[in-house]
This record gives C-alpha cells, sequence and structure tokens, in this order.
C-alpha cells in the first residue's frame, strides 16, 4: 500500500511541476528568489523519487538520471512556452535541489537501517 500510495504522490508532483513549467508566472510569484523556488522544487521532487524507487531496489544513479532529464525537459519546456525563458541558472539550481535530497535521503535512510 505504502508504494502505491508514495508512487501517485510523485506521479502528481511530475504533473504539477510539468504544468508550472508550461504556465505563465503569476507577478506574486515571480517577486519570489526563482533560483529558490527551483531548488526547492526538485528537493521536493528528489526526495519523492528516491522515496518511491527506493522502495522498488532502483539504484540512486538511475533515480538521479530520470530527475536531471526531468530537469532539462522543464527549462526546454520553457522555451516553447509564451512569455518563458529556459535558464542554464534555473537547470543549475533544479540540479542543486536534486543533489541536497540525495545526500538527506541517502543519510536517513542509512539512520533507518543502522
Amino acid at each position: 500500500m505504502k508504494r502505491i500510495v508514495l508512487g501517485i504522490m510523485t506521479i502528481i508532483y511530475v504533473i504539477l511541476v510539468i504544468i508550472a513549467a508550461t504556465s505563465s508566472i503569476p507577478e506574486r510569484i515571480s517577486k519570489i528568489n526563482d533560483k529558490a523556488l527551483h531548488f526547492a522544487e526538485f528537493f521536493i521532487l528528489g526526495i519523492l523519487v528516491f522515496a518511491t524507487l527506493g522502495l522498488y531496489q532502483f539504484r540512486g544513479s538511475m533515480s538521479i538520471g530520470i530527475l536531471v532529464v526531468l530537469a532539462l525537459a522543464t527549462e526546454l519546456l520553457q522555451a516553447i512556452t509564451p512569455n518563458r525563458k529556459p535558464s542554464f541558472y534555473d537547470f543549475l539550481a533544479d540540479i542543486g535541489g536534486i543533489a541536497v535530497s540525495f545526500i538527506i535521503y541517502k543519510w536517513i535512510s542509512s539512520k533507518q537501517s543502522s
């Protein structure tokens, strides 16, 4: 049951990330540090993906690969979205969120298995 619930949560969050990448940014949100939003978005996604795929015994490198491809895809989607533009620095913020989520997930996992 835990696998199903976590899997559904992860899929819903991925859909929300894609919707956010292809939507115009409201003025009040755009005033927030854009890089912090990218970091937080992929930090949360990273935790969800590592937890979900960890239940299915996926290796961390495969999970990281999936997340990096998704980060790149969201930036490329912005290239074809009106009023949006891709940014290498946004991509780096995404990668930062992925990296920190991986480190924290591995740390928590090691504590639980001890």
